[in-house]
């Protein structure tokens, strides 16, 4: 009997041993996939922040070409790595560039527009030759005024999307006022370039913003009114 009872007592024993072991092994395998995926983050972060720096060598401190960078780098700190305190830093400098960039073209399409203007009122009869050329010079025009309206589409439609991620940070870390402003002016930006109802980011401002107003089961369609 005691032999058996010690038997069974060994065999306990060394069950929980076992258990102890495999918990261990467990936990040690989890530390280290979590360490690896912070690797693999902290690689990402560190190609963002290389590809900014050159960029900004190249380009300057002010170029467009940076809000890119700068808003991968606000995305994998506020999804990845929740540094929520960087990812608003990065947002933010990427909202000030795409500012400045968009005010550049609204201004350079109000210079040309005016200055067509101006050449309409000047115009004379002249002879044909100056009305072929006349006529190329307006279809080049006609062509570069496209092209700046595609820009500050593109440039309108990054610049909410921007404002839009600084909004669900704000509302995150509760910040309902700064949240709801942004969530209303990335919603007023979309609708100046005419996009669908049914855009994803458009859908996002209207229900974020009214998350805001404290209203989450009335459906607010314009939040600009």
């Amino acid at each position: 009997a005691m032999s058996s009872s010690s038997s069974s007592s060994s065999n306990s024993k060394n069950n929980s041993i076992d258990n102890n072991i495999k918990e261990g092994a467990t936990n040690d395998f989890q530390e280290m996939k979590e360490s690896a995926s912070y690797q693999i983050v902290r690689s990402q972060i560190e190609l963002c922040e290389l590809e900014l720096k050159r960029e900004r060598e190249r380009f300057g401190s002010d170029a467009p070409q940076l809000a890119r960078p700068l808003g991968m780098l606000g995305l994998l700190h506020q999804h990845m790595a929740k540094d929520l305190s960087q990812a608003i830093k990065y947002h933010e400098e990427a909202k000030r560039i795409l500012c400045k960039e968009l005010n550049r073209v609204r201004q350079a399409q109000t210079t040309a527009t005016s200055r067509h203007d101006d050449d309409d009122d000047d115009d004379d009869d002249g002879d044909d030759h100056d009305k072929i050329s006349e006529g190329n010079n307006d279809n080049a025009n006609v062509d570069d005024k496209d092209d700046q309206d595609e820009r500050r589409k593109t440039l309108t439609e990054s610049l909410a999307v921007t404002i839009t991620d600084l909004a669900f940070i704000h509302e995150r870390t509760g910040d309902v006022k700064s949240a709801k402003e942004e969530f209303k002016e990335a919603y007023k930006l979309l609708m100046s370039i005419k996009c669908s109802d049914k855009h994803i980011i458009l859908e996002s401002c209207a229900r974020g913003f009214d998350r805001t107003c404290r209203a989450p089961h009335t459906r607010i369609h314009n939040p600009v009114a």
